[in-house]
């Protein structure tokens, strides 16, 4: 080998070991926090390798790969979800980290500022950049959370919000790797004396930058006045919130929250996000529990629930509800920043139309990891909640998950007259060392505001932070953990002067001066590297993007109308044999016939659900819909069947409708009125049960679900007489007897209540209504053992269902 192509080989390890550097070191930080120095000399590999002028220039592919691989080492716990994940999320999570190396090469060769001073202005500016334009804004590890708790030195985010202390931390990388550029460069004398002072002018800038923070902070806290403000209880229940188990989830944290929070010392209850993962105004379900809590313990709740926009049937909000002892709901604050895929699916409408096969493929990808295709719904403003307090009305602001990690949202709170910050979340997934890194965001977001942090998690951490972003207190479980430990803290909010910080009201201010300074010094550097006519006309390059749009043609129907009996039969014989995917192909050929066809639907569908490929269910069903009348009825509704599963519920509406009206069958109005009662219309849905009972006046079922709708329309004598004749007639109906037991209960009659609830019971052993309001009535006795027993058949029933999905919604059905 020559000598150049050792010193190609030799330049390659250098340059790939300087790449990856950063990031193991990065990732070190983010797996064992406690290392808060570490981020002062993280970034150096990366700074030498693009700003070293005895080397060439590196490629900035180097910084692609290692900032991918960056971001997968900074969030290890996304594996969870499946192997695939971590590198799945990071190529779409990365990409606000790439104008790094052409910002800080270009402006290193074509100015030649010294490191100390042009890497703390780039990072800053690609920070910003990162919270911006992540989706989700999701970017938890600026360098400024870092120094949390080291309290004086962040104290001057009031004025320039985490960005400031970021450019602190990179100013001290920036330093050393122009010392350590400065001893490799130097000669037989040593250091040239431009070089030394450079170096020493540089050292004793930022010497004098990190006194004056300290000093400022210093000043800071020893002026903090801070009032004593509302008594909180935060309930951290440590439960795996559960969709399938809502009801179950919620009992357990009533019977806690009933035990261990002390009546009367208390004015705000706060339950962690996804405490209730079902509609919380779902009729006689969940608010009247919290309404006896908030009379006995003569407080409101603040409350993590799933709200339903009526502006998008079939979605689902994840909000933060304020209820009072009466039952009211005074206020809701929906979650604006929804976390990708596992609330929201990126681009989804805008890839189903331009990308179908792209399309298709993340939504397979959302399924395999998460277990399911989100229906999240964010909000759109910024709501202030109000806790009455020593006569008056005290706003407060509810943050939900990671809404905290994004400075404009806490920002906007402050700007409109919040006084403190309650933070919901539910991280039981993510693991010990990011729920730390989320306290200290949650430290430095109460310090760019003044305004305290109350921070509430399902499995922790929770505790209380002061205006000054100093740990309060922090929730000791029963085991006395931190995390993954449940138990209940009570401790008075601490109130900063009212008013806005100049951080809140900049808007950003500090962060945006750097990336306009960092664009401003690559144009010049750029114009000065350049000395022809056509470089000052061309300092960019463009790139082209080439993407498979897999563009789709319409679904057809294959194959021939001789051919479809033997693809039945096949298609059949596949989906015994336990292969769904290769019997939907033959299935869906057998349609090239009516008859074979007919006969298919049934089978078809059940292939399409035993694969999981409900978007393909919806297309195939649609073309048969359109291209075999004959079976047009049964089609529709099987793709207003699948459509349903994917909460595209006004299509499916109309399709199951359609069905109905082209061949009326008792089942398809009854389906049709359990979907209207899910779209909050639950007069129409009596209308669709009464067509049912009308083809079919005997169907137990179908009774008990016009006697249902009749009591969720208000109408309880109906109900209760129609119950009543179906109980006659059928006297083991379990589901009926509980809907009794509501009737009683509403009637006052307590004792036949109780007694109907447990006929449910006797006639359906696993119903959960009867149990649920059964601990219910139990726990309005003070008999906690008597819940607690009730709870435990629940949670029982809960591990002998398997995985599926069991929403409180089809509870009784």
């Amino acid at each position: 080998m020559s000598t150049s192509d050792h010193g190609a080989a030799r330049r390659f390890l250098r340059r790939g070991a300087l790449a990856l550097l950063t990031p193991i070191l990065l990732g070190l930080y983010a797996w064992t926090p406690s290392l808060i120095l570490l981020p002062y000399v993280a970034l150096v590999p990366w700074v030498l390798l693009y700003a070293d002028d005895r080397e060439p220039p590196a490629s900035p592919l180097w910084f692609v790969v290692a900032a991918w691989i960056g971001w997968m080492l900074q969030y290890p716990s996304t594996a969870n979800f499946g192997a695939f994940v971590p590198p799945a999320m990071a190529l779409v999570m990365f990409v606000p980290w790439l104008p790094f190396p052409f910002l800080l090469r270009g402006i290193h060769r074509g100015l030649g500022w010294p490191r100390t001073l042009s890497v703390p202005i780039i990072w800053v500016a690609v920070e910003w950049c990162r919270s911006t334009f992540t989706l989700a804004h999701f970017d938890l590890y600026a360098l400024g959370y870092s120094q949390a708790r080291v309290t004086p030195l962040v104290q001057l985010a009031d004025v320039t919000g985490v960005y400031g202390v970021s450019f602190l931390v990179a100013s001290v990388n920036g330093l050393v790797a122009d010392a350590w550029v400065a001893w490799r460069d130097r000669g037989a004398a040593g250091i040239e004396p431009a070089t030394r002072r450079r170096l020493v002018r540089c050292s004793l800038a930022l010497a004098g930058l990190l006194v004056a923070s300290l000093a400022y902070g210093a000043f800071r806290l020893a002026g903090a006045r801070d009032d004593e403000g509302p008594r909180v209880a935060v309930v951290q229940p440590n439960v795996e919130h559960s969709e399938r188990n809502a009801v179950g989830v919620h009992l357990a944290q009533v019977i806690f929250t009933d035990e261990r929070v002390p009546a009367g010392e208390t004015d705000l209850i706060v339950w962690p996000e996804n405490a209730i993962l079902d509609n919380l105004r779902r009729p006689g379900m969940y608010v009247p529990d919290l309404a006896r809590l908030g009379r006995e313990k003569d407080a409101l709740l603040l409350v993590g629930g799933m709200g339903k926009p009526a502006e998008a049937p079939g979605r689902t909000t994840n909000s933060a509800f304020l209820v009072d002892a009466m039952g009211g709901i005074r206020g809701e604050a929906r979650k604006q920043v929804l976390f990708p895929w596992s609330e929201m699916v990126p681009a989804d409408a805008w890839l189903k139309n331009a990308l179908p096969a792209v399309w298709r493929f993340q939504r397979m990808l959302v399924r395999k990891g998460w277990g399911f295709v989100p229906t999240g719904w964010a909000g759109t403003e910024t709501v202030l909640l109000n806790l009455p307090w020593r006569g008056a009305a005290l706003p407060f602001a509810a943050l939900i998950c990671v809404e905290n990690a994004y400075p404009p949202g806490p920002a906007e709170a402050a700007r409109m007259g919040a006084r403190f910050l309650v933070n919901i979340t539910s991280e039981r997934a993510v693991g010990g060392p990011i729920q730390e890194q989320l306290l200290r965001v949650s430290m430095l977001r109460a310090v760019e505001n003044r305004i305290a942090y109350v921070r509430c998690g399902n499995s922790g951490i929770s505790g209380f932070i002061d205006p000054e972003g100093r740990v309060r207190h922090v929730l000791r479980g029963e085991r006395g953990g931190t995390i993954f430990d449940r138990g209940v803290l009570i401790d008075r909010v601490l109130l900063g002067s009212p008013g806005v910080t100049v951080y809140a009201r900049s808007r950003d201010a500090f962060a945006l001066a750097c990336v306009a300074v960092s664009v401003l010094a690559l144009a010049t550097a750029l114009v000065r590297r350049r000395g022809s006519p056509h470089g000052r006309r061309a300092a960019a390059a463009a790139a082209a993007m080439v993407v498979l749009a897999g563009c789709d043609a319409e679904a057809r129907i294959p194959g021939t109308a001789s051919d479809a009996p033997a693809a039945l039969q096949e298609g059949r014989a596949r989906l015994a044999a336990a292969d769904p995917v290769g019997a939907v192909a033959r299935l869906t050929a057998s349609c090239a016939a009516p008859e074979p066809c007919r006969e298919a639907i049934p089978f078809l569908s059940r292939a399409f659900t035993a694969s999981r490929r409900f978007e393909d269910a919806v297309e195939v069903f649609g073309a048969i819909a359109t291209e075999r009348p004959e079976v047009r009825a049964e089609a529709l509704a099987e793709r207003g069947r699948f459509l349903d599963r994917l909460s595209d519920l006004i299509p499916a509406e109309r399709d199951y409708r359609m069905s109905a009206e082209l061949l009326p069958r008792p089942e398809t109005w009854a389906t049709l009125g359990t979907l209207r009662l899910r779209m909050d219309r639950p007069r129409e849905a009596l209308d669709a049960y009464g067509r049912a009972l009308a083809l079919a006046p005997s169907d137990p079922q179908i009774r008990y679900l016009h006697a249902r709708a009749l009591w969720l329309t208000g109408d309880l004598a109906g109900a209760e007489g129609e119950i009543d004749a179906l109980l006659s007639d059928h006297p083991e109906h379990g589901a009926a007897w509980a809907v009794k037991g509501r009737l009683r209960e509403a009637a006052g009659d307590e004792a036949s209540a109780t007694q109907a609830f447990r006929n449910a019971l006797r006639g359906d052993p696993e119903n959960v209504e009867a149990r649920f309001m059964l601990a219910r009535r139990a726990l309005a006795g003070r008999d906690f053992d008597e819940a607690k027993r009730w709870l435990a058949e629940i949670w029982k029933l809960d591990s002998q269902e398997g995985a599926g999905r069991r929403g409180a919604g089809e509870i009784g059905r």
